[in-house]
């Protein structure tokens, strides 16, 4: 299992929307699997959803929580192979769903 964070500086108001899109590109194979909230404490806005990407033995499922706050967006995503993500589910939920702004 992965956990990233970065942020990102002066992203624009429709920062949160334009990254959920944008992940279509990033990752091959890329397939939206479930919304799971559209908030995340102390943000001005926010999406965080499950999402899967890859093929065969490079099929991976993540769970991203992205946040927009004070001009900057904030991305964590927790991520691994389909299987060991399917095994800790409910504790990357938790993660991603705990996620807040300080």
């Amino acid at each position: 299992m992965i956990i990233n964070v970065s942020d990102l500086s002066d992203p624009g108001p429709a920062a949160v929307k334009d990254t959920v899109k944008a992940r279509s590109n990033e990752f091959p194979g890329y397939r939206f699997v479930k919304h799971i909230g559209s908030s995340v404490r102390n943000a001005d806005k926010a999406a965080v959803y499950e999402f899967q990407y890859g093929t065969g033995e490079n099929a991976f499922s993540a769970i991203s929580a992205i946040a927009f706050a004070k001009h900057k967006l904030f991305i964590l995503t927790v991520y691994g192979t389909r299987k060991d993500f399917d095994q800790s589910r409910g504790a990357l939920e938790k993660i991603a769903t705990g996620f807040q702004l300080i």
